[in-house]
């Protein structure tokens, strides 16, 4: 009982209205939970919760949004429910259908149930990964739960950063491994992948599955009809995402993702209700982008918040963000986003709606267009290509070379993909950030996998961004930013209907006419105000971090950090392009040093 406590404790930040402690008869198993309560705010709504005559016992995190419509299936089929969760639901759900019912939930969500007549523990993970779920696996013990500072603090692993991680980090910038991805920042820990489940039994045995992928469907539909369904479907998503017995509000960037969930809110709430938005803002900086929150805020009934980060903020949270997110986080614009979610709690906001997803499904970046939609056009169809070129440039001024070299990545795509690794990899004998490390550590960064491995066509690249490369990070960041404040983040873009039609439509819908995410604009045209639907620049939360780094407070922190890379024979000497690298490698030595 005493490690279910310190694990518990030490997550109090993920639900500080209660907590729950649940230790089996035959003492083969004990559950912990930390409660925030979203939905059916009594006691009768606390867990662990038992269900089936004590059969069944689960710790739940996250929200299963199409509860409703599964209780009243459930009720149909002779269940019977004593509370208004949706915990309860997926013990009922779990009953009926064992590991199947994964496939009826629209939701985020982690959790294990114990099933005692089975003897044997079923844990499972949402699609896309937005809750975490890290486990130890060892000989007879089996530990998870939803950060990894609570199985440190149980004392089942030691916190030691696992150094190909760190490695790969520094001198690829490089914090996911594609082909290792299961594996965490630390050794011993490793992380439940997104989409799948898995059965440990008493005897500590573990069969992991995947119970979903996106297949190869592909949709005929016309460009209209395609936008009006991702309109609805999008429009139920948020509907179903504004489930909860607390205030909900959303985050409002200025980009077309945030603007389209704050406008479908708008049109969804009561004449009588307002929407709460939160926004970071940057003083004298050319990238703030006020005028476009302006332009969304004048359309809808909304009461703005603001906060105005700054490098005294990045300065003095640095510690404690890292101490939530636990692993190197890629930039300056988490503490922006943390800001946010700190700004909502404040208000009294306890479950925010963002806008993740979109930019990875339906290629939002440039690059996108210029290296991959581009490439694959000028191989299949000389005249679209001609003709996308041409449109990029009116639309963004971006200019695509045409010569050997792109002949030589269209036609031979894969060989161009080997020749790309093997010439960074002799870059990287000579780079400078490979170059300031030790000796032993330049040599084991030389012998890891490929870090630049990458698809050869632009739907692979689609499909990497979303499942493995630039997505689950983001998903990473917004869960531990919000639970640090004990706020929920909830993500309409990651429906898994949305997200199949929007994989089964042909890429023409998704890069068109020199935009990028076209079938979005088009099927949120008619509720979006023009500069946004058709706004020409892609920014996000993007802070002014080379002029911040220059603060007098993260000068000294750098200094320390080069002094403890040091100290710590990983680096020989500094490399200024690296100096962000080395303030989060110095945080997480400072992390695992603090258990």
């Amino acid at each position: 009982m005493d490690k279910l406590h310190a694990m518990a404790d030490i997550m109090q930040h993920r639900g500080p209205d209660g907590s729950g402690f649940w230790i089996e008869e035959g003492q083969r198993i004990g559950l912990a939970h930390r409660r925030l309560s979203i939905l059916d705010l009594s006691e009768r709504g606390a867990q662990p919760m038992h269900y089936a005559n004590g059969r069944y016992s689960i710790t739940f995190n996250g929200e299963i949004y199409n509860y409703v419509e599964l209780r009243s299936a459930l009720e149909q089929n002779g269940a019977r429910f004593i509370t208004g969760t949706d915990t309860e639901v997926v013990l009922a759900a779990f009953a009926e259908k064992g590991p199947a019912c994964l496939q009826d939930f629209d939701g985020m969500f982690a959790f294990a149930i114990w099933d005692a007549l089975e003897c044997r523990l079923f844990c499972a993970r949402d699609r896309f990964g937005e809750k975490p779920f890290f486990y130890v696996h060892t000989q007879g013990m089996f530990a998870f739960a939803s950060e990894m500072k609570a199985l440190f603090a149980s004392g089942c692993v030691r916190p030691a950063p696992d150094m190909d991680a760190l490695v790969r980090y520094l001198a690829y910038n490089t914090i996911v491994s594609s082909a290792q991805p299961g594996q965490t920042s630390y050794e011993g820990v490793m992380q439940l992948r997104p989409a799948h489940y898995c059965m440990v039994s008493a005897k500590g045995e573990m069969r992991e599955t995947c119970y979903w992928r996106i297949g190869e469907q592909r949709c005929d539909d016309r460009m209209e009809v395609a936008a009006e369904k991702v309109f609805h479907l999008l429009k139920q998503s948020v509907s179903r995402r504004l489930r909860a017995d607390v205030p909900v509000g959303s985050s409002l960037s200025g980009g077309l993702d945030s603007s389209s969930i704050v406008l479908l809110i708008d049109q969804l709430k009561g004449e009588a209700q307002t929407q709460n938005t939160f926004s970071a803002r940057f003083a004298n900086f050319e990238k703030d982008e006020g005028r476009y929150m302006e332009a969304v805020i004048e359309k809808c009934r909304v009461t703005p918040h603001f906060t105005w980060p700054g490098p005294d903020e990045l300065a003095q949270r640095l510690g404690k963000i890292f101490w939530h997110q636990e692993e190197p986080f890629g930039s300056a614009s988490i503490v922006v986003q943390e800001q946010v979610m700190a700004l909502a709690r404040q208000h009294g906001t306890i479950v925010l709606l963002d806008g993740q997803g979109p930019d990875e499904m339906l290629g939002g970046y440039f690059y996108f267009y210029t290296k991959y939609y581009l490439r694959d056009l000028y191989r299949r169809d000389r005249a679209a290509f001609h003709r996308e070129r041409a449109a990029l440039r009116a639309v963004t001024g971006l200019e695509t070379g045409v010569g050997p070299l792109m002949a030589f990545r269209a036609f031979f795509p894969g060989l161009a993909n080997v020749v790309k690794g093997w010439a960074k990899k002799a870059a990287f004998l000579v780079n400078p950030e490979a170059t300031s490390l030790q000796p032993d550590l330049w040599r084991r960064a030389l012998a890891l996998e490929d870090p630049f491995r990458q698809s050869a066509s632009v739907e692979g690249q689609l499909y990497q961004a979303s499942f493995s490369d630039s997505l689950p990070q983001l998903l990473r960041y917004a869960d531990r930013n919000s639970m640090a404040h004990s706020l929920e983040v909830r993500l309409p873009y990651l429906e898994r209907e949305l997200v199949e039609y929007l994989f089964s439509l042909p890429i023409e819908m998704k890069l068109h006419s020199g935009w990028t995410k076209y079938i979005l604009r088009k099927a949120m045209e008619p509720l979006l105000p023009p500069e946004i639907t058709w706004r020409r620049d892609k920014i996000g939360y993007e802070p002014p971090q080379r002029s911040w780094l220059e603060h007098p407070v993260l000068q000294e922190k750098l200094a320390d950090a080069v002094a403890l890379l040091k100290q710590e024979k990983i680096i020989r000497k500094p490399v200024a392009d690296s100096a962000w690298r080395y303030l989060m490698v110095a945080e997480q030595l400072r992390f695992a040093k603090g258990f």
